[in-house]
């Protein structure tokens, strides 16, 4: 089967908001294409695992990743790459079940990753590479608003408000910063010779989730919206570069689930866990080290994230799953 070509798209920036002209949603081709699926060793036929993702948009194997649910759980947005990656992402929107697939913003140039999906549901936030900016776009694709010239990973307030994310200042270097969704309000919440990332608002607003290497070896810790009050959730020790990552709250706010990083934080990828946050104790997930992304569905039924590899000397791209947290 041949990808389904593009449509071309003509943007034009009037101010902040840039304007584009809206078609019908572009089919992306997924299917059963055996080849190109990525699979965890001897968990791909679990009752409790869905394959999300499985096609061949590029000549070569995709990357299909950071998925993030919609405020309804019932469809998912995420980013697609050619596996050699060159800045010409896109976003995607697909069903929860898999179905109806769907182009909501281009790929070829603009670079648009690391989708964060309101709890609104009015606006998705993502980092817009040629733009070099935090971005917001609508459900349809056909409008988008500037928030800011930093913005990794960006987490939403509850209210829909304000986001967090990260500003990135060199690999080791990386700070937690908040602004409303308007560009207005900018704070920084932690800086420092420390690095700080992967930010992840909790579902009650009182409190945010973060990766940190502060005492050495990266954990997962929990502060105040207002960046006081540090508590360390999870207690690794060992190689710097390695840890825990990429936190992400269950609905009810009980539990963080993460990834523990088996060769480097750097890679992005690791063993899937769970914590309880007042008790502490990780429980592991899904024993498969190659994953990535977590994403918990605001029902709390189930926990998307990304299966495969990020390093184009590799041997395949990646997935989405889906694996079952309630029974």
């Amino acid at each position: 089967m041949k990808p389904v070509p593009c449509a071309i798209i003509f943007f034009l920036m009037i101010g902040s908001v840039l304007v584009s002209s809206c078609t019908a949603p572009l089919l992306c081709p997924f299917g059963p294409i055996e080849h190109a699926v990525v699979r965890p060793p001897n968990i791909a036929r679990s009752p409790d695992l869905i394959l999300l993702t499985h096609d061949l948009l590029f000549e070569t194997v995709a990357r299909n990743m950071h998925p993030s649910w919609s405020p309804d759980s019932r469809e998912l947005v995420f980013e697609r790459a050619p596996f050699h990656f060159k800045g010409d992402s896109g976003l995607c929107v697909i069903q929860a079940d898999g179905s109806h697939p769907t182009m909501l913003w281009p790929i070829g140039g603009t670079g648009t990753m690391e989708p964060a999906w309101s709890p609104i549901g009015d606006w998705i936030a993502c980092w817009v590479f040629d733009k070099h900016a935090l971005m917001l776009l609508n459900r349809d694709g056909c409008q988008s608003h500037r928030v800011s010239d930093q913005g990794y990973n960006p987490s939403w307030s509850p209210n829909g408000q304000r986001l967090v994310y990260e500003r990135y200042l060199s690999d080791s270097d990386v700070d937690i910063c908040l602004i409303n969704w308007d560009g207005t309000g900018f704070q920084t919440l932690l800086g420092g010779p420390t690095d700080a990332r992967d930010p992840a608002w909790s579902p009650d607003g009182h409190r945010i989730a973060f990766a940190s290497n502060r005492d050495g070896t990266y954990n997962i810790y929990v502060m105040n919206v207002d960046g006081t009050q540090i508590t360390q959730i999870t207690h690794a020790a060992g190689d710097p570069k390695r840890g825990m990552i990429q936190p992400t709250w269950s609905p009810d706010g009980t539990r963080i689930a993460f990834v523990c990083s088996s060769d480097s934080i750097y890679t992005r990828h690791g063993v899937l866990y769970a914590v309880d946050v007042a008790a502490g104790e990780p429980i592991l997930l899904l024993d498969a080290k190659r994953c990535y992304d977590p994403a918990w569905s605001p029902d709390g039924d189930w926990l998307a994230f990304s299966y495969g590899g990020l390093d184009p000397s590799g041997p395949q791209g990646s997935d989405i799953y889906l694996l079952r947290m309630k029974q």
